[in-house]
């Protein structure tokens, strides 16, 4: 673990979204008025599609988003999307809690598998799209939740979707 700094408003935080509405929009507020709005002068007119990609832990899929899965889905979507990844092996990311709100305040399009990693959902800009790779026999609801509550658009995705599929 890479953390410096946690905020967990309440015990049991992220168990149920429904009863800790208050808490995840007072640390999304917090959090918001500490660090500012994002300067998006700097980022491309082109949307930014963000990947989450597990690759420093026990539930590693970093074979599902793969080179080549990212590299063909950079080139399908080249001509409107910049795709880039948020990999959980990135001590420096990981070690910076700015840097992580900032990479989810300026995503149009989150793409990830459902985990810890989502949690960074309510940090998100309003309307982005978020497009969740669940295994459907073990599906939580929980950051389909956080995406109505937070103003984002969710939409679960079979864990074996081909890269087309995500594209689409």
């Amino acid at each position: 673990v890479f953390a410096k700094q946690v905020i967990c408003p309440s015990n049991w935080f992220g168990m149920s979204p429904w009863l800790n509405y208050w808490n995840i929009m007072s640390a999304r507020s917090y959090v918001e008025n500490r660090l500012g709005a994002p300067d998006m002068e700097t980022h491309s007119t082109m949307k930014t599609v963000v990947v989450i990609v597990r690759d420093a832990s026990r539930r590693n899929d970093a074979n599902v988003f793969s080179s080549l899965f990212l590299e063909q889905l950079s080139e399908a979507l080249k001509a409107t999307h910049n795709v880039t990844t948020f990999r959980s092996s990135d001590e420096v990311l990981m070690s910076c809690f700015e840097c992580q709100v900032r990479v989810f305040q300026t995503a149009d399009v989150i793409i990830g598998s459902h985990g810890a990693g989502l949690a960074h959902l309510m940090f998100a800009k309003k309307e982005a799209t978020v497009v969740e790779r669940v295994d459907p026999g073990r599906h939580s609801d929980i950051f389909s939740k956080l995406s109505f509550m937070t103003g984002l658009k969710h939409f679960p995705i079979n864990k074996d979707a081909t890269w087309e599929e995500y594209r689409d």
